[in-house]
């Protein structure tokens, strides 16, 4: 049946429709005969052709995915033997990848039956053959993956080859594929494990740091230990919590990386301060933080049709956001406003203007109760400046702070309505003719101040609708008449309120 399924296999990877669906016909009619297995081990082991084997194996893995209890002892054994002998055949990345699919579908149903497979892992990872090395930690990543739990009789000998994997820093791709291993046996640690596994972060952490200079990719799968870490089991990375602190700092500050490494390790930054607030604040590391964060704001915006979510000036602003909500405001405010946000209004250069403006404006929800109490005056004072602002960009921050006091500095900021509604009203006829940022910052703050207002509203009613309505009537634009729309309907909402 051999040759048989050769044939079949290999009109299916011709590049013709016909003789791909006569030789599908034909593979689900011989997928009937119980001989199918052994066939396709005899081609997994004896083709010279690797798309071939890769075929075959994969084939022979739905096969047995679904019929592994059905099948003779010998067949059990022959198909173990097989992937074996193939992964130490100096195969494609391909073959190996297919093979070791076949390997995790055998080890969910007996792992503990299977012996050799742990011996040839632990072998291939010990060795001084970097290929080999690179085998090993890859097929011990996925049968990890596969079992999980069932691992954890092996845990003790397995942290010892992490460690000694670690060690190879000239072989990125060890590295590499250690943390990733390390990673698929985070969810069944536990309390009993958690002090030998955190021996070996500090190692982990050296890696990624290395894998940054050499593949930035792998770097950030490398990561995502740490996210399962946070996820499961963070209490094991507390002790380590200034030097992680550190990476994603170092990681967030280096504009010579992509925009979406610097995102993810500003995401696990923002993870910490969410889960770890008490021991950032114990450790002094929030000042820290704001030390690199405040001038990645200042960085250039992107373009307007782009999407921001992956822009790390844009992404530290959430981070800014994210310790306003967590940490006390007494403890937080203070520092931001004197040694940050009042440096960066007074600068010379636009960006720094509209970083401070708009760290002005991220923290106004988690501290509003503080700002209003304290500061609110200061606040509006320095959103109005930024107003009369001649670069654009500034502008544009001063309209985003005044529309987050408008949503969050309720009912307080209400009785500055004379002063603000004629500036956004004239803000709003300024912008008419563009699509810029601008116009749609300033219906923003107009509708969150609005929405708030209730029958202090009544008053500035007829103005408003007729300025709106002058907009939806003569803006050039789709885009300004839709905004209109939306800021007319906000009004009437809260006249009606």
């Amino acid at each position: 049946m051999a040759a048989q399924l050769e044939q079949i296999i290999s009109q299916l990877l011709v590049p013709d429709s016909n003789a791909i669906a006569a030789a599908t016909a034909q593979l689900k009619e011989v997928s009937k005969d119980p001989a199918i297995v052994p066939a396709l081990c005899q081609i997994l082991s004896t083709s010279e052709n690797n798309t071939m084997r890769q075929y075959a194996a994969t084939i022979l893995r739905q096969k047995i995915e679904r019929n592994w209890t059905r099948l003779d002892n010998d067949v059990k054994n022959g198909i173990r033997t097989i992937c074996l002998q193939v992964l130490q055949s100096h195969v494609t990345r391909e073959v190996r990848n297919s093979v070791t699919a076949v390997v995790c579908v055998v080890t969910k149903h007996e792992f503990n039956a299977w012996p050799e497979l742990l011996n040839f892992i632990t072998a291939a990872c010990y060795s001084d053959n970097m290929p080999a090395k690179e085998l090993g930690l890859y097929v011990l990543g996925e049968v990890s993956e596969a079992v999980g739990i069932e691992m954890e009789p092996h845990f003790t000998s397995l942290f010892q080859l992490y460690a000694s994997c670690l060690a190879h820093q000239g072989n990125p791709e060890v590295l590499h594929l250690t943390c990733v291993a390390m990673g698929q046996l985070v969810p069944y640690l536990g309390s009993s494990h958690a002090q030998q596994f955190g021996v070996l972060l500090p190692h982990a952490i050296n890696a990624i740091k290395i894998l940054l200079g050499a593949d930035e990719e792998k770097a950030c799968t490398s990561f995502e230990l740490f996210d399962a870490l946070l996820e499961c089991e963070v209490a094991i990375i507390v002790p380590h919590l200034a030097s992680l602190l550190t990476l994603c700092l170092d990681v967030t500050k280096n504009t010579t990386l992509d925009d979406g490494t610097r995102v993810k390790f500003m995401t696990f930054l923002s993870w910490l301060v969410s889960t770890k607030k008490k021991a950032l604040q114990k450790l002094q590391l929030v000042t820290t933080i704001l030390d690199v964060i405040i001038p990645v704001m200042a960085c250039p915006d992107r373009d307007e049709d782009e999407d921001t979510s992956q822009h790390p000036g844009s992404f530290a602003g959430s981070v800014l956001d994210t310790l306003a909500l967590h940490l006390p405001s007494d403890k937080l405010v203070p520092i931001l406003y004197k040694n940050y946000i009042l440096p960066l209004v007074s600068s010379g250069q636009p960006l720094e203007r509209k970083a401070g403006l708009t760290a002005l404006a991220v923290v106004a929800e988690g501290t509003c109760e503080y700002m209003l109490e304290h500061m609110m005056q200061e606040c509006l004072k320095l959103a109005g400046n930024g107003l009369s602002d001649g670069a654009p960009e500034v502008r544009n921050a001063a309209l985003y702070a005044l529309g987050q006091f408008a949503e969050h500095f309720q009912p307080d900021i209400v009785k500055y309505s004379n002063e603000i509604l004629p500036i956004l009203c004239q803000k709003i006829a300024d912008e008419m003719s563009t699509q810029s940022g601008a116009l749609t910052r300033t219906y923003y703050a107009l509708e969150s101040f609005c929405e708030n207002m209730g029958e202090k509203i009544v008053p500035y009613l007829p103005d408003l609708v007729e300025k709106l309505v002058v907009m939806i009537a003569h803006s050039p634009t789709v885009h300004g008449k839709e905004l209109a729309i939306s800021a007319l309907g906000a009004v009437s909402n809260a006249a009606e309120e």
